[in-house]
C-alpha cells in the first residue's frame, strides 16, 4: 500500500511503502505483551517457590493461569483460593 504522508519534520514521504494499523491491531499487540509478561511473572514466582523447595503442582500451575487468563484482581484471587479449601474443609490462613 502507497499513501502520501509526511514524517514528524513536514518532509514528503510519497509513494513509500508504509505500515498501516488501527485501533484493534494496537490493541492485540498490547494485550500479546501484557500476556507475555504475565507468562514471565508467574515463571518467575514458580522458580522462586523451587528454590525454596515447593514445587507447585499441575492443578495449581493451571489455576494462576486462569486467573492471569480471566484478568482476575488480588483480592478476586484470594476469595477463590478460600472458598477453594472452604469446599475441602481446610481453614484458610488469615
Amino acid at each position: 500500500m502507497y499513501i502520501i504522508t509526511l514524517d514528524q519534520k513536514g518532509q514528503n514521504l510519497e509513494n513509500r511503502p508504509v505500515l498501516t494499523y488501527n485501533q484493534i491491531m494496537t490493541l492485540s499487540i498490547q494485550n500479546m505483551i501484557d500476556q507475555a509478561e504475565k507468562m514471565q511473572r508467574r515463571k518467575d514466582a514458580i522458580t522462586l517457590h523451587r528454590i525454596e523447595g515447593y514445587e507447585f503442582t499441575p492443578e495449581q500451575t493451571a489455576m494462576f493461569e486462569m486467573f492471569d487468563r480471566e484478568e482476575f484482581t488480588a483480592e478476586q484471587r484470594i476469595d477463590y483460593i478460600k472458598q477453594k479449601y472452604e469446599q475441602a474443609g481446610i481453614a484458610a490462613a488469615e
